[in-house]
């Protein structure tokens, strides 16, 4: 059975036992009561809603998945369980709540469990992602050529955006209370952005590109950069492929760490419409 819990009261012990164990924990936090207070915090969303999966009275699974019906899309935020049967709940779940949704998941790539439920169902898994933390953002050097994007340099920003993320360039700038975008210029044209996050403790860098051929110019870390000392004082992770070596290096260059043991697998199902699955 499966039901939208209003309260986490008396589960303590359960998300302590999945936050131990290292192939099921979330790659979001990392102790329980970090989970819990997280929890929480989806709580009170309208948006999100807290799944809570039982065996007669045993709860097997905790799930938190963000919902934007307008959008016909479901991110799966949390999946807190080692029980093979409360992820087939889910997606029995998943097909009857969101028949037609787009659905991606970030998840524990030691989730064995979540990974051939996925497989079974034809979903597209990206490249293993490490992740890595900058504590204190330091303060830069301001740079002439990279600035905070301007009137003007929407369309050429809006141009080169990559259009197959969820967070279009469109979405970014409809939203200024969660995004901040810089822009690299040369010849007064924009050759390339990067758009972080500005409303959490730890913001990251959600996308960052340049155009192929102002590559190895330095304007990446430039960007980078400029956007790690306006987050000054919070603190700043990112996500990088694990075997995006280039990237890696530029990072820990700026003075990322790596995290151990929160490392993520990112998976994209399209749900068909009208059909179960067993």
């Amino acid at each position: 059975m499966i039901q939208q819990l209003q309260t986490i009261d008396g589960y303590s012990g359960f998300l302590s036992t999945v936050m131990n164990d290292p192939d099921f924990r979330s790659p979001h936090y990392k102790s329980a009561e970090e989970a819990e207070e997280g929890i929480c915090r989806s709580l009170k969303k309208k948006n999100e809603q807290v799944l809570g999966v039982f065996d007669g009275a045993e709860l097997t699974g905790i799930f938190i998945a963000l919902l934007l019906d307008e959008e016909h899309y479901c991110e799966m935020l949390e999946c807190y369980s080692e029980n093979r049967e409360a992820y087939r709940e889910l997606f029995v779940y998943l097909q009857k709540r969101c028949p037609g949704y787009q659905i991606d998941f970030v998840f524990n790539p030691g989730n064995r469990l979540l990974q051939e439920e996925l497989r079974k169902r034809g979903a597209e898994f990206e490249q293993e992602q490490q992740k890595m933390l900058l504590p204190d953002c330091p303060e830069t050097e301001a740079y002439p050529d990279v600035r905070l994007l301007q009137k003007e340099d929407v369309p050429g920003y809006l141009a080169i955006h990559d259009r197959d993320l969820y967070w279009t360039g469109e979405k970014v700038l409809a939203t200024p209370e969660r995004f901040r975008s810089f822009v690299a210029l040369a010849d007064g044209k924009v050759v390339g952005y990067i758009d972080v996050t500005c409303c959490f403790d730890e913001n990251e860098p959600y996308c960052l590109f340049v155009k192929e051929e102002y590559r190895n110019r330095g304007y990446g870390r430039k960007l980078l950069e400029t956007a790690v000392s306006a987050n000054r004082p919070k603190a700043m992770m990112l996500l990088v492929d694990t075997d995006n070596l280039p990237a890696l290096k530029l990072y820990q260059s700026i003075g990322f760490q790596k995290v151990e043991g929160q490392n993520s697998l990112t998976a994209h199902l399209r749900l068909k419409e009208g059909i179960g699955y067993e």
